[in-house]
């Protein structure tokens, strides 16, 4: 983030407008040039809010993106999945992953602005399919008259997460790889399923009704790799596995019903069958417990034992401390992670 930004980012949060619900307690600071720390204490709830962007790029702008509401507890954050380059084409400084990213993002804010009075578990859904039709938008004009490849031409597709906090109560939606996770007295008491966990026996209780279809598909890319042979190449592995698994759904007479089960991995892409890897509900909240919402690249900071330590007795700076050494840890791979943290103080 360039200083200019910077300042602009700082006044835009420390001169909110007088309705604003963070209008009365804001304190922003900077833990370093590359990691930015947001610590904005509420009625009831804080939250803390990273992004670390990539080392190794410093010209490419991060795929991760992340927004919040000035009005409610509504927190989301998106990790566009890059569309790889073929070697000759330069990758655009803001790729369209990270603009799908913003697209979430900025319209799940605004949408669950609009309906937190009435808020329930389908208006989460609800978020996420009028999201995904912005993303189809978005695609339709990214790729007019061209024909995908699943590799440097392809949809923009992103893992994304929301969260809003309203009566007592976490209401969450949750795609991809991005993650939710709730603690409570130093124990991790809800998890999202991780991507793919529809071909996972011990997470879907349809398994024996898709596991044919994710054979098949499993076989088919087998072939399609073989007979690749010396034209083989790297990325085809990733490519075929988008080709043959991306939000692919199976029509299935169950008990003399038809179903739409899902057996590959679930992104938003814009296209419909997105909304079957959706997971969203509700979560009721005690004082003190400590939420989760994040891209992938910061799951192993909380699925770690000294995470849990810290949401015993919550401590803001040893926190960052640990952080600090958490990312000297995976400095080499420069991974980006973004993150909000929440705790609950009253309710």
């Amino acid at each position: 983030m360039s200083g200019l930004k910077k300042i602009k980012f700082f006044v835009k949060h420390l001169f909110p407008s007088k309705e604003s619900f963070f209008a009365k307690k804001i304190e922003i600071s900077y833990y370093d040039e590359n990691f930015y720390v947001s610590f904005l204490p509420l009625p009831k709830i804080f939250y803390l809010g990273f992004q670390k962007p990539k080392k190794f790029e410093p010209k490419r702008f991060s795929e991760d993106s992340y927004s919040f509401s000035f009005k409610h507890p509504i927190f989301a954050v998106a990790d566009g999945i890059a569309i790889r380059g073929n070697g000759n084409k330069k990758f655009p400084k803001i790729s369209p992953a990270r603009r799908a990213a913003d697209i979430f993002t900025i319209n799940s804010i605004k949408l669950l602005e609009k309906e937190y009075e009435n808020l329930e578990e389908n208006i989460i859904f609800d978020i996420f399919k009028k999201t995904n039709e912005k993303i189809k938008f978005f695609n339709n004009k990214l790729l007019i008259n061209k024909k995908i490849n699943y590799w440097d031409i392809d949809y923009a597709h992103i893992s994304a997460s929301c969260v809003a906090i309203k009566n007592n109560f976490l209401y969450y939606g949750n795609i991809g790889e991005n993650f939710i996770f709730l603690f409570r007295n130093g124990k991790k008491i809800f998890a999202t399923k991780p991507i793919g966990w529809h071909h996972r026996k011990e997470f879907n209780p349809d398994f024996e009704n898709i596991e044919p279809f994710f054979i098949k598909a499993s076989r088919d890319r087998v072939e399609e790799i073989k007979n690749l042979g010396e034209k083989l190449k790297p990325q085809d592995f990733e490519r075929l596995g988008r080709k043959y698994f991306r939000n692919k759904v199976a029509k299935i007479k169950v008990n003399k019903k038809f179903k739409i089960l899902p057996y590959g991995y679930g992104v938003l892409t814009g296209e419909n069958n997105a909304l079957y890897f959706l997971e969203y509900g509700k979560l009721e909240l005690k004082k003190n417990d400590i939420i989760v919402i994040g891209s992938d690249g910061a799951l192993p900071y909380f699925e770690s034992k000294a995470f849990k330590e810290f949401t015993k007795n919550w401590n803001y700076r040893k926190f960052l401390e640990f952080i600090k050494e958490e990312r000297k840890k995976d400095a080499k791979e420069a991974k980006e992670a973004t993150y909000f943290i929440i705790r609950v103080i009253k309710l």
